[in-house]
C-alpha cells in the first residue's frame, strides 16, 4: 500500500503538527484526496497535488500511497495459498 523513498520530499504539502510516521500516514489514508506524505523527525507533510515539485532533502522520507485494491483473482490466489486443506497456514 505504501512505497517509500528516502532523501526526497515534495513542495506544496499541507503541514501537520509532528506526529509519528504511522500517524502521519493515517492522516493521509483518512483524506480521500491524499496521495503521499513526507516525514522527517519533526514534520508531517500531506500531499494531494500530483504535479508537486520534487526536491532532494536529507532527513525526509517520501511515502506514496497506492489506493488501488488488488483484483478479486489476486485476493483469491492469496487466500488459496494460505489455505492447506481445512486449516489456514499463516506465515508459511
Amino acid at each position: 500500500m505504501w512505497t517509500s523513498t528516502e532523501g526526497i520530499a515534495y513542495l506544496d504539502g499541507a503541514l501537520y503538527p509532528y506526529v509519528t510516521q504511522e500517524d502521519c500516514k493515517q492522516v493521509c489514508f483518512g483524506t480521500p484526496s491524499c496521495i503521499a506524505v513526507d516525514v522527517s523527525a519533526v514534520i508531517c507533510l500531506v500531499h494531494t497535488n500530483v504535479n508537486a515539485t520534487r526536491i532532494t532533502v536529507q532527513g525526509y522520507t517520501h511515502y506514496t500511497l497506492n489506493r488501488t485494491c488488488p483484483s478479486s483473482t489476486t485476493l483469491q490466489s492469496t487466500i488459496d495459498s494460505m489455505v492447506d486443506g481445512d486449516s489456514l497456514t499463516f506465515g508459511k
